[in-house]
């Protein structure tokens, strides 16, 4: 039962992977034909600058959960439980509605929905990671993993999302606060995305010269030397 518990798990990335990418490609997929539904008037009109940079942000946010998924499924091992089950589900939901309110008002409906979205996702970032700490096979790599900074920034893109929903639906700002906003959220994605591979690729790297510095074997081919103010010399020998 244990070598099929262990096949299962060996395969298990693969079928993960499979599913990750289906689900960006349809978000992707419904993301361009949501753009091509809008008009020229839309994207070439005065708010035209907002509605690229929101469909910019949604071609990026799905390739951004296919790095993040891909890094950390092929490095670590781990169990599927219910929560990360649903959570691929829960992201194409996310993205379709997103995608929905692009170039549609009212314009706040997409920055709540996108604060909402990514405080769900940091929190079910945090959990993956405390769930693989508990395999020992993780825990070299996790112990190097610097992911505070991408952590952060994926807050930061909260912080902003946020409020700037709060403005546009007291009519505090309008399309060029938006677009800011938007442009700000952009910016720290790719920031993370960056950040949060860079910190991942030296992990592994750390992880595996730790490895290898504890298989070198001794410089003088394992044989101890004699201890300090000790004499060696085989007995008989003056």
């Amino acid at each position: 039962m244990s070598s099929r518990l262990e096949e299962v798990r060996r395969q298990f990335w693969a079928v993960h992977l499979t599913l990750v990418s289906i689900v960006v490609a349809l978000a992707l997929e419904n993301l361009i034909q949501h753009v091509r539904d809008l008009g020229s008037d839309t994207l070439l009109g005065p708010q035209a600058s907002l509605v690229w940079l929101q469909a910019g942000l949604m071609a990026l946010v799905p390739l951004t959960y296919w790095v993040l998924n891909t890094q950390l499924v092929l490095a670590l091992r781990w169990d599927m439980g219910v929560f990360d089950a649903a959570s691929n589900v829960f992201f194409l939901i996310v993205m379709n509605v997103l995608i929905s309110f692009v170039g549609f008002e009212p314009r706040s409906r997409f920055f709540w929905a996108f604060g909402i979205g990514n405080s769900l996702g940091a929190v079910a970032l945090v959990h993956f990671l405390v769930r693989a700490k508990n395999a020992p096979e993780n825990r070299g790599i996790l112990e190097n993993f610097r992911h505070w900074p991408a952590l952060w920034l994926g807050i930061g893109t909260v912080l902003v999302a946020l409020p700037t929903a709060v403005l546009l639906q007291t009519a505090m700002i309008g399309v060029l606060g938006a677009s800011v906003a938007t442009g700000a959220i952009l910016l720290l994605t790719v920031a993370l995305v960056t950040s949060f591979s860079r910190a991942w690729w030296q992990a592994l790297r750390s992880a595996e010269s730790e490895a290898g510095a504890q298989d070198i074997p001794p410089a003088d081919g394992g044989v101890e030397s004699p201890r300090e103010g000790t004499d060696s010399r085989p007995e008989g020998d003056s």
